[in-house]
């Protein structure tokens, strides 16, 4: 569900973003308010920024405000593969727990159980995508 544009604008001014570049990434967030293409573009291009950088604090805010947390990229990437890409092992705890669907599959028949593999993530992740995972 998305928040009312002014319950938006008051959950990113409280949403305590530490950084200057973090605040400017939650405060797009407000756009997402529209529900138009360039509004699910700009949550595609947030999502992934905060889950490549490990912005914690934005992909908390986009959890809050209803955001598609499984959108794909045009390879066909979610969040949670960038993340594990980057070992952004917060960020990919998070989006388990908020019921990312760890078994999506990317344009080359990817999870992100596979590409944990890849990469050098700890066992604990590989282990609890390896449990969401499953069918």
């Amino acid at each position: 569900m998305l928040l009312p544009a002014a319950g938006a604008l008051i959950l990113i001014i409280s949403s305590g973003c530490e950084s200057q570049r973090n605040y400017r990434y939650s405060r797009q967030a407000y756009h997402l308010m529209t529900g138009d293409d360039t509004a699910r573009r700009h949550n595609q291009m947030l999502l992934f920024t905060a889950a490549e950088e490990g912005y914690q604090d934005t992909i908390d805010l986009m959890i809050r405000i209803g955001s598609d947390l499984n959108t794909r990229d045009s390879d066909g990437r979610t969040a949670l593969m960038v993340a594990v890409e980057n070992n952004r092992s917060s960020i990919v705890r998070s989006l388990l727990e908020h019921g990312v669907d760890a078994a999506i599959t990317d344009n080359s028949g990817k999870t992100a159980l596979d590409y944990s593999k890849s990469f050098h993530i700890s066992n604990m992740i590989r282990e609890h995508l390896a449990e969401k995972a499953k069918p």
